[in-house]
C-alpha cells in the first residue's frame, strides 16, 4: 500500500509525541507529493492505506525482532504496536 512508507516513518521511527507534533505536516507533504504524480484518494482511502501500511510495519518489525532482538528493534516494535492500538 502507498501508506507503508508513511506508516514506517510515523509509527516506527517517531515516538508518539513527535508523531503528534509532526504527523499532520508529514502526511500533508506526502499526500501533496503523491498528488503531483496524479495519485489521489479520498481521506478515508488514505486512512485505510496508512492503516494497512502500519499493519505491514508491525509484522515486519516483529519478524525483525526475532532475528535481531536488540533494544532499538524492540523499541521500534513497541512504537508500531502502540500506533496500531491507537497510542
Amino acid at each position: 500500500p502507498l501508506g507503508e512508507d508513511l506508516a514506517h516513518l510515523l509509527y516506527v521511527r517517531l515516538a508518539a509525541p513527535e508523531r503528534t507534533r509532526l504527523g499532520p505536516r508529514l502526511r500533508g507533504a506526502y499526500l501533496q507529493e503523491l498528488a503531483a504524480y496524479g495519485i489521489r484518494r479520498t481521506e478515508a482511502q488514505w486512512q485505510a492505506e496508512e492503516r494497512a501500511g502500519l499493519a505491514l510495519n508491525v509484522l515486519a518489525t516483529a519478524a525483525q525482532v526475532r532475528r535481531d532482538p536488540g533494544s532499538g528493534v524492540r523499541e521500534a516494535l513497541a512504537r508500531a504496536a502502540a500506533g496500531w492500538h491507537g497510542g
